[in-house]
């Protein structure tokens, strides 16, 4: 059982960034069967920690394009980022105390956000990008 389908969320038809936001939602899906099948802490911290970098990597990928080809809403959207990470780290954090409902709290706040992002501000750019040929 996954938590969210590929086909839940916008594609924003820039290929490399649709096929980050897939890998995003396959680590919110692993981390989401790990918390189902009772998986170690060290296993759903190891997919917690994966999930963490590959979120800032793709933030980061993004944020070039925005710098590359001065992208109008960089500083609101990279401020989404930032607020993102930092809601993460703490979720992560209170894991790491053994805060209890933490994970699935991560899991809601992710998948919501994932859906809103992707759907509003991700699409918003979309047009712009493929304007200056990202594809």
């Amino acid at each position: 059982m996954t938590l969210v389908d590929r086909d839940d969320i916008t594609s924003v038809g820039i290929d490399s960034i649709d096929r980050e936001h897939e890998a995003l939602i396959s680590l919110i899906n692993q981390l989401h069967s790990a918390l189902l099948h009772g998986e170690t802490n060290e296993r759903i911290t190891y997919t917690f920690d994966q999930l963490t970098i590959y979120t800032t990597k793709h933030f980061s990928n993004e944020e070039n394009y925005f710098l590359q080809y001065n992208y109008p809403d960089r500083i609101e959207h990279s401020k989404e980022h930032a607020q993102f990470c930092q809601n993460l780290q703490q979720l992560q954090e209170n894991f790491n105390r053994g805060e209890e409902n933490t994970t699935f709290e991560l899991l809601q706040f992710i998948t919501h956000w994932l859906h809103h992002h992707v759907g509003t501000q991700d699409a918003a750019y979309a047009p712009f990008f493929k304007k200056n040929g990202i594809k």
